[in-house]
């Protein structure tokens, strides 16, 4: 494959994350699967099934997961739109952030 025609590993990830993040929200995983848990079966080690996606997204080049925010998905929605504005005010304390 030529320099013209690389692989936009970015795009493809952004691609992926829009169907994963899809999923997380039309899906019960909860319910479905019970604890909400991945076991790896080799290791017996268990992890919350949002964090095994975001170790897969992020194997993918100039991909990172937050994950502070990563972890505010299940709050309550006022509580979780608390804790985004207070993430978002960190993170970027010269950009206007509306409390509406």
């Amino acid at each position: 494959m030529g320099d013209k025609q690389r692989t936009n590993w970015k795009q493809i990830a952004m691609e992926l994350m829009d169907r994963v993040d899809f999923a997380m929200h039309h899906c019960d995983f909860r319910r479905s699967y019970g604890t909400g848990m991945v076991t790896n079966n080799e290791t017996g080690k268990r992890r919350w099934w949002r964090e095994y996606m975001a170790e897969g997204m992020e194997m993918m080049p100039d991909i990172k997961i937050d994950r502070e925010l990563l972890a505010i998905i299940d709050l309550p929605a006022k509580e979780r739109r608390k804790a985004w504005l207070e993430i978002r005010k960190r993170k970027s304390p010269t950009s206007p952030v509306k409390e509406g």
